[in-house]
């Protein structure tokens, strides 16, 4: 079994038009760690387009921007 990865930046910090890598556990149709694009927020998920994977709406916590994964430094 593999560990589920979570976002620590939140629904908040996410806008139509972000993109965004999915974070969360691999599902039918869908890979851990796939780009995709928001292009609508509802509540505390959005809704995310992986090209040839589909439209999904994805729980915020299972979402990362990808602005956020350049300002992470990465530790030696």
């Amino acid at each position: 079994m593999s560990a589920v990865t979570t976002s620590k930046i939140g629904i908040a910090y996410i806008s139509t038009g972000n993109e965004v890598r999915y974070i969360g556990p691999g599902v039918e149709g869908l890979v851990h760690g796939i780009d995709g694009t928001v292009k609508v927020l509802k509540g505390s998920a959005a809704i995310v387009d992986f090209g040839d994977y589909g439209r999904w709406k994805i729980p915020g916590w299972f979402i990362q921007p990808m602005e956020a994964r350049k300002a992470i430094p990465i530790s030696k």
